[in-house]
């Protein structure tokens, strides 16, 4: 899919990735020259051992599934909702999600060796209340104050700011 992008200055590429070397570099779009991190993090240590066991288990996406059902109002705070609205569209996504696609995630966050890096700028945001990824565990340039996981869905303001002043920078 990346030599169908056009390429150049001015390209601002986003998404989440954990692949097994991830890390900055040359690849089939060109040249990384820094990254914006959301809710996200630079190694595996960030994500709590909870996150990263739980894949030891094959029905694990079912029995979540099931808890999101049981108890939407405790799991659409743990996924960073403020609103009843957003806690019903976060549950909506999740129920939504192909089990193997779920399984999936969390197989490549247990394989995933991180993304340190000095010669790379990294522009992290992070939600002050983020339980998938505790704030305590990284290192962001700015914390949002009552920010879950979905910063993007329930700061948008405030992220896109964010990005703004970086591609300033």
């Amino acid at each position: 899919m990346g030599h169908a992008i056009k390429t150049g200055a001015g390209l601002l590429l986003g998404g989440c990735f954990f692949r097994r070397n991830g890390g900055p570099g040359n690849g089939p779009l060109g040249t990384t020259q820094s990254y914006r991190l959301i809710s996200s993090c630079r190694n595996p240590t960030s994500i709590p051992w909870y996150l990263r066991t739980v894949g030891a288990f094959p029905t694990w996406p079912h029995l979540s599934k099931s808890l999101c059902r049981s108890v939407p109002g405790f799991s659409g705070r743990f996924l960073g909702a403020e609103t009843s609205a957003q806690r019903d569209l976060l549950i909506q996504m999740f129920l939504e999600t192909p089990d193997d696609f779920a399984q999936w995630t969390v197989w490549a966050i247990r394989q995933w060796e991180g993304c340190e890096t000095r010669s790379l700028k990294i522009h992290h945001i992070h939600g002050e209340n983020d339980h998938l990824i505790p704030v305590h565990g990284v290192r962001p340039d700015r914390i949002i104050p009552g920010g879950g996981h979905l910063i993007n869905l329930t700061h948008p303001r405030e992220v896109n700011e964010f990005i703004g002043e970086c591609l300033k920078r």
